[in-house]
């Protein structure tokens, strides 16, 4: 995986979105650091390939898509993936045996994790996302 593979995003592609494409350095360093301290290191404990669904988003795409306002993929910090033949759940608790160090993991809806890096500061927590009456409520996940 590369850095730009976690630039990508079809959505800034059809909207023309180019700042998507050419993000700050600040940006660039912390999607290296995902790649290095998260995809590699628990793609090499566990032989199994992440397929990112989402990484950085330029503000402009991170409000298209509903995102936070404080969203971590705005700063390059996070990626949403999933991998073949794991749920979500199996996902969370191998990165939680892993001991790679996170800032936060979210089971998103049964269907993607969440996973954010910083360089200081780190939460190490895990929440499971979920939808209550249209809106979304993180609760603490109990692996």
């Amino acid at each position: 995986m590369t850095t730009d593979d976690l630039l990508f995003s079809q959505t800034a592609v059809r909207m023309g979105y180019k700042e998507q494409f050419s993000p700050p350095l600040t940006v660039k360093l912390n999607l290296l650091n995902i790649d290095i301290n998260f995809i590699y290191r628990f793609q090499k404990q566990t032989g199994l390939k992440i397929i990112v669904s989402s990484g950085y988003r330029c503000e402009r795409l991170n409000k298209k898509i509903g995102g936070s306002p404080t969203s971590q993929h705005v700063k390059g910090e996070a990626i949403d993936f999933c991998v073949n033949g794991k749920t979500t759940l199996e996902i969370c608790k191998l990165i939680a045996k892993s001991g790679i160090e996170v800032d936060q993991v979210i089971e998103e809806f049964g269907a993607w994790v969440h996973v954010s890096l910083k360089k200081v500061g780190s939460r190490n927590e895990f929440l499971q996302a979920k939808k209550v009456k249209g809106k979304t409520i993180y609760q603490k996940l109990v692996l």
